[in-house]
């Protein structure tokens, strides 16, 4: 603020010719924007907003007629006090738009209404006041002077276009200032094509401050310089060259899609064990804290997502990557476009409205949001808010003004029985056992090093109560390991977790084999268990695997192999005897191009080399 207080006094540190009495000594939030139109020619702005601290308000200038305004004021005050003046000619009805959402309970100090009323002063017409108005506790949020050398008639087109957006105050903001009849100029010269690739792509381009009204978001930058945004978002999906973004379209391809094949894995599972809880479902099928985490998200959102899933979302995302490949120099426009019919096409033919489709969008930011440990709310309410800007309800006035998508016509010819959602549908609401997952997922992706006691006692809570789910069993195992908890009391966990995997599947049914969750906490268990000399826990684990299949893995491969030679030891029947040798060696001939034998010389060097890793007691670690 002190920075934008210095700036504010420079600007104002000139003589400005046409505009009414202002102290810029007082008013610490004023500066100076100049637009050009053809029609209007310059029109010089100064703007006054409200500060963080009511203390910082600025005092507003003397066009009022004495008449006692300040910021935070009711509209309807305000308005009513400004109608009387008879120093103030209304210059156009109300401009005004509304967010048709309602905000969930938990997302606290949004404001989704806006109102911007204009007035020409009399005395001198070539000035004019614009008053913003939010429904917040903020009221009157900022108060606008524009001067020019055409005198401003009541009515004209002017007014349709408020060039100073409610937004952040911010000399940088991108969105602080606008020229929309620029903006709606550029958007009614693209094919209609092109207004559907921008339109399908809005949201993220949108939340990066982008260009929306263009193929290319970032059409006066020049690709190769270092402040291209669009290069900087691609690097945050591992594009640094042309190559890694071509590689990207292709995983697009070859994956249909990238949240929505994992999305349709999770929806599987409710289809495949109908009426089951997803601890149950985890427990059954060997998933990750992660999976079991955002199966809850998915348990409450799959009827309103239909069979379309995450369609809206991942293509929305895609056409966004298009765009920023354009900005970036490593797609052509046209090559774009042809890449973005198809994603456009499949679009318009599945959601039935521009609201439908951004409603499966914004569920499809609040699954993403919870896979990164965001706030799933807020960032479903920023991702509605930044679309928004473009959508709006404007009040009496012409059509051909609005910058909206509202009108836009979806063909709708894949939605079959798909339901029609509508913004109020996008919300999560964490039921069950939802947050102390999402709570323990958060835990799960720390570093170990970074673990309190709190988070700790958290986990043996939550396992005390789910400790069925084979995942939270072994993250607490895992915990204590890592931490350095007493031997005993770590191997009594992991044989917990062991236990929870033989309670969830008593008989063998391949799932555990061909998990890695399953084949993973082995490993660990049972090198920690032989690290701990405590063999009989080793002999047990590994005699309860099913070795076909979990002998994948060269670390699983030498413990099984120490497991055999250790039951060598001591048997008298030398018909067992050479079983356990044969099964060491098949365990080492699933990694050989050329198979060993029992009578091999090099054999016989295995199995003494395993003996005397026994005698010495050789400690074997595992990273979790």
């Amino acid at each position: 603020m002190f920075l934008l207080c210095l700036l504010c006094q420079e600007l104002f540190s000139e003589e400005v010719s046409g505009l009414p009495d202002w102290n810029p000594k007082i008013s610490s939030t004023e500066f100076i924007y100049e637009t050009k139109g053809d029609e209007y020619e310059t029109t010089r702005m100064r703007v006054s907003c409200i500060a963080q601290s009511k203390i910082c308000d600025p005092y507003l200038p003397n066009v009022f007629g004495g008449q006692k305004i300040k910021l935070r004021d009711k509209e309807a005050d305000v308005i009513a006090k400004l109608d009387s003046n008879p120093a103030l000619l209304r210059a156009a009805d109300p401009v005004r738009w509304t967010q048709e959402f309602v905000p969930p309970a938990e997302v606290k100090s949004k404001c989704y209404h806006y109102s911007i009323h204009s007035y020409i002063l009399k005395n001198n017409p070539k000035n004019c006041i614009f008053l913003y108005f939010s429904n917040d506790e903020d009221g009157f949020e900022r108060f606008c002077l524009a001067s020019r050398e055409i005198p401003f008639t009541a009515g004209e087109e002017f007014f349709l276009y408020p060039n100073v957006y409610p937004g952040d105050i911010s000399f940088h903001h991108r969105w602080y200032v606008n020229d929309w009849k620029k903006e709606i100029s550029a958007w009614n010269s693209l094919s209609e094509y092109e207004q559907y690739f921008c339109m399908l792509s809005l949201p993220l381009i949108s939340s990066n401050a982008l260009e929306a009204f263009s193929v290319n978001p970032e059409p006066d930058q020049n690709p190769f310089d270092d402040t291209c945004e669009s290069r900087d978002r691609l690097e945050d999906w591992g594009c640094h060259s042309k190559k890694d973004f071509i590689e990207l379209l292709g995983r697009f391809h070859d994956q249909g899609g990238w949240h929505g094949s994992w999305y349709k894995r999770l929806r599987q599972y409710f289809d495949k064990y109908p009426g089951k809880s997803p601890e149950e479902i985890s427990a059954i099928e060997c998933l990750g804290v992660r999976n079991t985490t955002c199966l809850y998200f998915v348990m409450q959102m799959k009827e309103k997502l239909g069979e379309h899933g995450l369609l809206a979302w991942d293509y929305g995302r895609f056409l966004t990557v298009l765009r920023w490949g354009v900005a970036a120099g490593w797609i052509s426009e046209q090559a774009a476009m042809q890449e973005a019919r198809p994603i456009i096409d499949e679009l318009l033919a599945c959601y039935d409205s521009w609201e439908d489709y951004l409603a499966h969008y914004v569920i499809g930011r609040g699954l993403f949001a919870l896979d990164n440990h965001d706030g799933v709310l807020d960032y479903e309410y920023a991702a509605l808010l930044d679309t928004y800007k473009y959508a709006r309800n404007y009040e009496n006035v012409d059509k051909a003004h609005q910058l909206t998508f509202h009108g836009f016509k979806f063909p709708a010819q894949k939605q079959g029985g798909n339901p029609v959602l509508s913004y109020n549908d996008v919300w999560y609401s964490q039921t069950g056992n939802a947050s102390q997952w999402k709570t323990a997922y958060a835990i799960y992706d720390m570093d170990y090093d970074d673990l309190k006691k709190d988070h700790i006692k958290f986990l043996e809570s939550f396992c005390a109560k789910n400790g069925k789910v084979p995942c939270l069993a072994i993250m607490l195992a895992d915990v204590y390991a890592q931490n350095d908890y007493p031997v005993k009391k770590t191997m009594a966990a992991y044989e917990s977790a062991a236990k929870s995997f033989r309670n969830a599947l008593p008989e063998k049914k391949g799932i555990n084999s061909d998990s890695d969750l399953y084949r993973n906490f082995y490993g660990r268990y049972i090198s920690r268990a032989f690290a701990a000399k405590d063999y009989e826990r080793m002999y047990s684990a590994l005699s309860d695997l099913d070795d076909e299949h979990t002998t994948r893995s060269q670390m699983m491969q030498f413990l099984y192999s120490l497991y055999y030679r250790g039951k060598m030891e001591g048997e008298k029947k030398q018909k067992n005897i050479d079983q356990y040798k044969q099964r060491i060696i098949d365990i080492y001939n699933g990694q050989r191009e050329v198979p060993l034998s029992v009578e091999d010389e090099e054999a016989q060097q295995i199995f003494d080399s395993l003996g005397k890793l026994l005698q010495e007691n050789i400690v074997v670690r595992l990273d979790p």
